[in-house]
């Protein structure tokens, strides 16, 4: 008898919980519909009052909110761009140049057409190019340290 009772109470507290869901849904549509106005919720203060609170409690931020402590970085021109490259590269490159190996002639003709004053950006992209291809096709690179041989 006891457990019939517990299953009368648990399936009426479980039926009441599901309506109350059903009733607010018409209160939770007319949050989110577009053509709601505050005086739809003026009809249950309780509810509209807890509705409003809701809607405004949204977080807004904007890139402001958090400056960073950083300078922004410099915008550069694709001349400074590929001069960095090209500075980066032949750097790596004479790094793992191994004991008597020879630079390939495209790193020196890289290492003017960067220092070059006023030279075009093209040439300076094909050098770093020539230089690439010259890697691949005249060294072998040690698998355990990386050493071109």
């Amino acid at each position: 008898m006891k457990f019939f009772v517990f299953l009368f109470i648990a399936a009426v507290s479980t039926v009441s919980s599901f309506t109350d869901s059903f009733s607010m849904m018409p209160l939770l549509q007319r949050q989110y519909s577009p053509s709601a106005s505050s005086s739809v919720f003026k009809s249950n203060s309780s509810s509209a009052s807890q509705t409003h609170r809701a809607s405004t409690t949204a977080l807004e931020m904007s890139d402001f909110d958090f400056p960073s402590a950083m300078p922004e970085k410099p915008q550069q021109t694709m001349r400074e761009k590929l001069e960095d490259s090209a500075t980066t590269f032949i750097a790596d490159i004479t790094a793992r140049l191994g004991e008597g190996v020879e630079p390939p002639p495209e790193l020196e003709a890289l290492q003017a057409a960067r220092d070059e004053e006023g030279g075009d950006v093209p040439t300076l992209a094909l050098k770093i190019y020539e230089l690439m291809i010259e890697q691949g096709m005249r060294y072998d690179v040690d698998p355990d340290n990386g050493e071109l041989t």
